[in-house]
Formats: C-alpha cells, structure tokens, sequence
C-alpha cells in the first residue's frame, strides 16, 4: 500500500509545504489505534443506556410532559438525534482506530528509507503546519504518564454503568422568597386553599392538583431525563479526556507530512467530542431544565387561575345557599369583599411573575450544536471497505 493511505488513509489535494525530517514508531500507532477502539466500544453501552432509561414513547402521554409542551418538546427526536450522532462518533473512532493500525502495519513492511521518500511525496494544505501541541509543561507533568503510554484517563463507562437514580430535588425551581410569602397569605385567605385541603386530608388526593398537572407537567418527568441525559455527558467527557493528549504521545515519536495530518486529525477529534458532550450537557440537559422550568411555573400559572374561580363559585355558593343572612350578611359581605382584593392583588403580581419566568424559560431553550465530527469521515469508502479521514482545509 502507498504511504499516501497509510496515516488513518488521510485524503489530501495537492499544495505547497512539507517536513524535512522524517521518523515513527509504529508501535505508537498501534496503541493509539487500540486507545480508539477502546473507547469506541463503550458507543453500544451507552446507546443501551439511553434505550433503557430515555424510552421512547414515555413523554408523548400527556400526564407525564402535560398539554404546554406537547407541541413543542419531543422527547423521541431527541432520542433520534442523540442516535444519530452517536452512530457518527461510533463511525469516526472505529475508521481511525482502522486505519491507525492498518498504518503501523505498513510502516513495518516499509524500509525507513523508502517510508521517508514517500512522506516526502505528501502534499499537505496550504499554510498547514505541524500542529502545536500541549504548550504548558505542568499539563505533561500530570498526563505524561497515561498519554505515552495511551493510557485512558478517564472511565466512560462509569457514566452509563448505574440507573440514573440519583434525587432530583436540586433540579426543583426555586420561587423568590416574596413569591413565597404573598403565596401564604394567599392560601390564608383563600376557600379554594382549605376546600382541597380538606379534600386532600380526606381522600388523600387532590383532584385539581392532577388536574393541573395533566394540563401543565409534571416538572420531575423532565428533572428525570436531565439527570440521564447528564449521565451520558459523563461518558462522552471521559472519551473526550481520553484523547487529550494523544497528539502529545503520537507527536513524541513520529514527524513528517504524514504526522502533521494527522495529529491534527487527532486536534480535531478532541474539538468535536467537545461539541458531542455539550450536545448531552448543555442541549439535552439544558433544554429539559427548561422544560422543568415551564413546567413548574406554567403549573403555578394555572394553579391560580383555576384556584380564583373555584373561590368566585364557593363564594355564590354560599351567596344561594343562604349562609349569609339578616345582621352577618354586611359584615360577610366585607370580609368576603376584603378577601377578594387581597387575592386579586396578590394573584396578580404573582401571575406576572411565573409568567415571566415561563417565557424566559422558553426563549433561553438552547440550539443543538452542529454535527462537527461528521467532517472527520468522507461519506466515500475506500476500495478495503474503511472510510477516508477528511482533512476540510485540503478540500
């Protein structure tokens, strides 16, 4: 095989530049490639993980992500885009671990002196130099070790190797501390407030509260997916630490024009495996703490609407009913008339206030990011059934 496919088979147009000197361990090659497929076969675990814990189906019934976000938050494409690209991350790590080792194996049967010409007969892009690695030696003091001998230094399966069982009362919207004051004077003078707590001490249920929920959600269905969802960020992290330094290793023992392609292949697999674990964390993650957010403030919302026309009909009722009567009926009629401006203030400001934290919820929603490690793997395959590593700037 020529030298040109031997460095993961690095496509490349012809340009200007090149290495004058010439070295490779292939033995380095080889553990890189191993240190790749290592990780590369955690990619199953966690798609059983998110198969197991983020089933499909589950948020689509309206008890559970309630009728606010039926429209708008879809629980399933999420699992389908998180498929998506991690059929991708499977694709890339399993085509360099590939053709590392089919490099390593062509570097053996290639006499050193020929090997050199042919890197000589490399073309790299246009300005495109020997990437710069780890400049700070106090990083080389703390990975050295596992980074020269391609040592993972993090576990990726710890993050989908136990239930996602962890509390999620941390994930509960905090009110600001006045909502939670006039919210007791609220309840003080409200019917609505002791009719289902009286109901709730009888029948040890409240059918407005699920009620409610049913129409608002119920916010700990989103706390649970964010805590799985950060479960898996946990895995693609360790994947990501697993290959800072690999450029670093790989740099220690090989130079030429087929090495500054490829350490800088490496450069980019770290960025894009950045950019996959802010998928799980910041996207995932962060979109169901907004959805939490909705959830609970939008439950807030219709919590007192519905608790001001249960308190208008418990009021006429009593009106029909005859309970206020002959001398008492001017002084009901006050306390009655003194309540409803307390709650009508007091709902008001409170309405805003949930409504406001809704709409921030809904427009801090974050973007998903963009697929960056799909432009490590051309969408061609090489006559041996592997995949070309694409390096954009040679295009």
């Amino acid at each position: 095989m020529a030298l040109v496919h031997t460095i993961m088979r690095l496509c490349i147009q012809p340009s200007m530049g090149g290495h004058v000197t010439f070295r490779v361990d292939p033995e380095a090659l080889d553990q890189a490639a191993t240190l790749l497929e290592r990780n590369r076969s955690v990619v199953p675990d966690i798609q059983g993980f998110i198969a197991k814990y983020l089933a499909k189906g589950t948020a689509n019934q309206l008890g559970g992500q309630g009728l606010l976000a039926y429209f708008a938050y879809d629980h399933d494409e999420q699992i389908e885009r998180a498929d998506h690209r991690l059929r991708w991350v499977n694709g890339v790590w399993q085509s360099g671990a590939v053709n590392l080792g089919v490099s390593a194996a062509t570097y053996r049967a290639t006499e050193t002196h020929n090997a050199a010409e042919l890197d000589a007969t490399i073309r790299i892009p246009i300005l495109q130099q020997r990437p710069v690695l780890d400049p700070d030696p106090a990083h080389w003091d703390e990975h050295f070790a596992p980074a020269a001998d391609f040592h993972d230094v993090a576990d990726p399966t710890r993050g989908v190797s136990s239930p996602p069982d962890e509390s999620t009362d941390s994930l509960e919207p905090k009110a600001a501390e006045v909502a939670q004051w006039v919210g007791k004077i609220n309840d003080t003078v409200s019917l609505n407030w002791w009719l289902r707590y009286a109901i709730k001490e009888v029948y040890g249920r409240d059918p407005v509260k699920e009620a409610l929920d049913w129409l608002a959600g119920d916010w700990t269905v989103f706390a649970r997916y964010a805590v799985a969802w950060k479960h898996v960020a946990f895995s693609m992290a360790a994947m990501r630490d697993n290959i800072a330094h690999t450029d670093d290793a790989l740099a220690a023992t090989w130079e030429g024009n087929a090495a500054t392609l490829g350490l800088t292949w490496m450069q980019r697999l770290h960025v894009a495996m950045t950019v996959e674990t802010d998928f799980y964390d910041r996207f995932l993650y962060g979109t169901c703490q907004g959805y939490i957010k909705i959830a609970y403030y939008g439950y807030e919302n219709l919590n007192y609407l519905v608790g001001e026309l249960i308190d208008l009909l418990l009021e006429a009722a009593l009106a029909v009913l005859g309970l206020v009567t002959d001398g008492l009926s001017t002084i009901a009629a006050a306390v009655i008339a003194l309540c409803d401006a307390i709650l009508f203030i007091v709902d008001f400001f409170r309405q805003i206030y949930h409504a406001g934290m809704v709409l921030t919820a809904i427009t801090g929603l974050p973007e998903e990011p963009p697929l960056m490690i799909a432009d490590l793997l051309l969408a061609d395959p090489d006559p041996l059934g592997r995949n070309c590593i694409s390096v954009p700037a040679s295009r």
